[in-house]
């Protein structure tokens, strides 16, 4: 018997055992699990090379050697198969699908693949309302779990790839005309990242950001006054920021152990509203970027946030997007993942277009993408 076949039959008796913790005979016992599933994973890679060997030989009558090459992991039940394959990820499942069609029944098992998708989706960067995994359950899609997690990762693989003459050109051009038309989109941005993180300060001037203020416009009544910027791909957005108090009044609170009052809303008893000005600011307003710390949020949540992002959206207009950027001070830095900031702030119950993106404030990754997102549904 060859050491692949050695080590799959062990691999499978350690894994049938009752309590899980028989060693396998043929193996030594400080081994460790992982190095069984590692041997057993090259075992699988190797099937379709031992498969074609066995067909030749059998062809050329060496039928008694083509007996010692069994698949091994073919006779397995299809629970113990389960239970190894839930150690492999997508691209593998996918790969040891196509050996044989046993196999291939395995891999496409709908557990298998509801399991992989749940697993993986806090590793997702961005999450919007056609990809979050919730919206083909809650319609009770025809889509198995395979498809549902191809189209639900599809934005994570895509890489973005800007061709100097091909689209660098085409988008130079496409967007001519919306550099000069009459009006520009409109965009608010808000929310408590905006306040507890340097993102507007790092956006307009540190080299690494995809804009370049152009211009400063004013408000009315000392609200909505904010700057042009302008995308690296020839875009202008008139961006306007609201933060809930001024940088000492927060300090002052913070000093004093309390909470800066929130000037964008009115306080009636156990009701909150916005202020007339800034209801009337959303009249005008195509787009909404919505800002969280991420990174304080693992620990603290969102509640709060959810509170203000409903009491502002009471007068949005009900076709403008809203943009969550969940943004880190730094690359690498542990946060709440992206699906649960669509969870928290309950994203799924608008009816807006919906985009969460996974920010640092470092390297703005993702931003250039999102931003695009934000300004294609303004058109």
């Amino acid at each position: 018997m060859d050491t692949l076949s050695t080590s799959a039959l062990s691999m499978a008796n350690w894994i049938a055992s009752p309590n899980g913790d028989r060693a396998p005979t043929v193996s030594s016992p400080t081994k460790t699990p992982l190095h069984y599933l590692t041997g057993l994973y090259n075992y699988w890679q190797n099937i379709s090379g031992y498969h074609t060997s066995r067909t030749s030989r059998r062809h050329r009558g060496e039928a008694s050697q083509a007996t010692d090459e069994i698949c091994y992991l073919v006779i397995l039940p299809d629970d113990v198969n389960l239970n190894i394959l839930s150690y492999l990820d997508a691209s593998s499942l996918c790969r040891l699908s196509q050996t044989c069609s046993h196999m291939h029944r395995i891999t496409t098992d709908q557990l298998l693949w509801r399991q992989r998708l749940y697993h993986d989706m806090i590793t997702f960067q961005t999450l919007d309302h056609l990809t979050h995994p919730s919206v083909y359950e809650e319609v009770e899609s025809d889509l198995g779990y395979k498809e549902i997690y191809a189209r639900c990762t599809t934005m994570q693989t895509m890489v973005r790839t800007d061709r100097p003459f091909t689209n660098g050109v085409s988008k130079m051009f496409r967007s001519l005309t919306k550099r000069f038309r009459s009006h520009l989109p409109r965009v608010v941005m808000f929310g408590s990242g905006l306040e507890s993180l340097p993102l507007v300060r790092n956006m307009l001037w540190e080299d690494a950001s995809p804009y370049r203020p152009v211009k400063l416009f004013p408000g009315k009544e000392g609200i909505g006054s904010g700057v042009c910027v302008r995308h690296r791909n020839y875009q202008d957005v008139n961006l306007i920021t609201l933060y809930t108090s001024t940088r000492s009044e927060r300090k002052s609170a913070a000093s004093n152990g309390v909470q800066a009052v929130n000037k964008l809303l009115s306080v009636y008893g156990d009701d909150k509203e916005l202020t007339p000005a800034v209801q009337e600011l959303c009249a005008t307003i195509d787009a909404y970027i919505f800002v969280v710390d991420s990174g304080k949020a693992l620990t603290d949540g969102l509640e709060s946030d959810n509170e203000m992002l409903s009491t502002m959206l009471q007068c949005a207009s009900h076709d403008a997007p809203i943009l969550v950027w969940a943004c880190t001070l730094t690359k690498g830095q542990q946060a709440l993942p992206a699906v649960e900031v669509a969870n928290q702030l309950q994203l799924m119950q608008l009816t807006h277009l919906w985009k969460v993106q996974s920010i640092d404030i470092e390297t703005f990754s993702g931003m250039n993408d999102s931003m695009e997102w934000l300004v294609k549904c303004c058109e």
